[in-house]
């Protein structure tokens, strides 16, 4: 698996920038910001925007976990696609060969869903693929935190407020709302 790539200082890591989040946040009502609560701020698209740091965070996070299990990964590939699979992964839990095949043809079955919702491939690929990160490092932070409310969107058109939907077609937009 990907144990050796789980950093010891995750937890850490989680409550300093916690910190840093207040602090942000009393910097913003020191300047004029409306004083709020904390689960109140997160909705918000102006200064500190704290969905919008987590949602960035979010993506630097599955591209360093991508970056380091590249081996691994690219391993397992390989052997899944080999004739050695079954016999090279015999200790895995699920051969690679099925959790690859698993991978593909659900994948490809929820952007077939969203073209037949009326989405563009090309939306459905981005989206559903920035949902796949976006779950994983929920899911991998919080099993290695603990922590059960992580200050990051749950849903992805809400991140649409900060790249706007000029360019996307009726069909992408209802989609992108389907998958909440």
């Amino acid at each position: 698996g990907i144990a050796y790539m789980i950093p010891k200082e995750l937890s850490f890591s989680c409550w300093v920038f916690y910190g840093i989040r207040v602090l942000e946040a009393m910097v913003a009502i020191s300047f004029g910001a409306t004083p709020r609560s904390a689960t109140a701020w997160l909705g918000d698209t102006g200064f500190p925007s704290f969905a919008f740091q987590g949602f960035g965070a979010i993506l630097a996070l599955s591209a360093w976990a991508v970056w380091r299990a590249r081996r691994h990964l690219r391993s397992a590939l390989r052997i899944a696609l080999s004739r050695d699979s079954g016999r090279a992964d015999a200790e895995e839990p699920i051969p690679y060969r099925w959790a690859f095949l698993g991978l593909v043809l659900s994948f490809t079955w929820m952007v077939y869903f969203f073209w037949l919702g009326g989405a563009g491939v090309f939306v459905a690929i981005i989206v559903l693929a920035v949902l796949l990160m976006l779950y994983m490092m929920w899911a991998w932070i919080r099993a290695e935190t603990g922590l059960g409310l992580l200050l990051f969107p749950s849903f992805i058109d809400d991140m649409m407020d900060g790249f706007g939907s000029s360019a996307l077609r009726p069909g992408d937009i209802v989609m992108i709302l389907s998958t909440r």
